[in-house]
């Protein structure tokens, strides 16, 4: 990409040098309430490249600038959210580790359950299991 846009510049600067030598004669130029009085077409061609040239470099200089504030800020929520994921990582593991140890405890009272002889007196006043 790079060297395309230096091929371009080279021909358009070819264009302009061309331009410029074939139009020497003077002109008066005015811009708002400012006139020049008479000076070389291809000196205001240059100057005029030359501002368009400081502008487009402005103009990309703000646009990176923007590209780089825009990019603190999606890092910083990047940090923020890997601190959030982690900290629910974690939580997660001490939860699943709850979980397992009440399924445990679950598991030792249905054992204990099971063991257990429910036994009730019947009407002849017996004692049988349940």
């Amino acid at each position: 990409m790079g060297v395309i846009v230096l091929i371009l510049m080279i021909v358009l600067s070819i264009v302009m040098v061309i331009f410029g030598v074939q139009n020497p004669q003077p002109v008066n130029v005015r811009f708002f309430a400012i006139e020049s009085g008479n000076i070389s077409l291809s000196l205001v061609i240059v100057v005029s490249a030359l501002i368009g040239a400081a502008l487009i470099g402005l103009l990309s200089l703000w646009d990176s600038a923007r590209r780089g504030i825009r990019t603190m800020r999606t890092n910083k929520q990047l940090t923020g959210l890997e601190q959030r994921n982690s900290e629910l990582e974690r939580l997660k593991a001490s939860l699943e580790q709850e979980n397992v140890a009440l399924k445990e405890r679950n598991a030792q009272l249905e054992n204990v359950k099971q063991t257990v002889e429910v036994k009730a007196i019947d009407s002849d006043g017996l004692i049988s299991d349940r």
